[in-house]
């Protein structure tokens, strides 16, 4: 593009105006395609969706983009990047979702499934025997931001998450971890969204809280360690946005298998 410009000289500018004008244009659009703006054209068309739970401002119709990069860092620190992810909504202990959570369970099945459907049944008999199925490795189109020096930040967070759907750059779950409730995250949490469901586990001191809003989710869990001192973990679920992802990802198997087709059509 600045070759061009450099290669012309006065007299061809002068004697040729629409060129001039049509380079003018392209280097427009070179220059908006570079300013900041969602990973993604298609997070213009990406539904909106009631404002659920949040953090740092991060909701269900935020988009990734630079600026939430840049802005994410200067809270948190330095992030890592990973795409083509696979996703685990288990909390806790597996059979936690299956029996407290059922929705979210049933998506957790779908996500890790290679035709995003729910199994005929989670069970097998072998001689007698029931086994339980083992769920398929699924690498779905995403982008993970992982944030682990926020303590240098004076942040308690030793781990946070966010994954946001390469389909519409919208976010798909938050993962937060800390040690220690210094901020009064669960007073907080409490003001802001009112009583959670409280499920308690097996071990001594262990539990969830649990706030639902629609097809969203908040837990935080109190997961002792082996002096039955309780560190935090907190996980936000966007349901609609994770459906987004399954259905985005469906379409694309639908379009590869006509496009496979097609291509067969023209071998006889």
């Amino acid at each position: 593009m600045f070759k061009l410009f450099k290669n012309l000289d006065s007299t061809q500018i002068k004697t040729e105006p629409i060129i001039l004008s049509i380079l003018l244009v392209l280097l427009s659009i070179l220059i908006t395609s570079c300013t900041d703006s969602s990973s993604s054209s298609i997070s213009s068309r990406a539904e909106s969706y009631p404002v659920t739970y949040s953090f740092f401002d991060v909701d269900v119709n935020s988009t990734l983009s630079n600026s939430l990069k840049s802005r994410l860092n200067n809270i948190l620190g330095d992030h890592s990047t990973e795409t083509r992810n696979t996703i685990n909504l288990n909390i806790n202990r597996e059979g936690f979702l299956k029996k407290h959570l059922p929705y979210f369970y049933e998506l957790h099945l779908r996500l890790n499934s290679t035709t995003g459907k729910l199994p005929t049944s989670s069970t097998t008999i072998t001689g007698g025997r029931k086994i339980e199925l083992v769920p398929e490795r699924v690498e779905h189109n995403t982008i993970k931001l992982s944030y682990r020096y926020a303590i240098n930040k004076n942040l308690p967070f030793n781990y946070v998450e966010f994954l946001f759907s390469d389909f519409n750059a919208t976010p798909l779950l938050i993962r937060v971890n800390f040690k220690k409730d210094d901020l009064n995250v669960v007073d907080t949490l409490k003001q802001k969204y009112g009583e959670p469901k409280e499920i308690k586990w097996k071990e001594k001191n262990g539990k969830s809280l649990c706030w639902q809003n629609g097809d969203d989710l908040l837990i935080l869990s109190f997961v002792p360690d082996q002096f039955g001192k309780p560190n935090y973990e907190s996980v936000i679920y966007f349901g609609k946005r994770l459906e987004d992802l399954l259905k985005a990802e469906a379409a694309l198997r639908e379009a590869k298998v006509k496009s496979d087709f097609k291509s067969g059509q023209n071998l006889f």
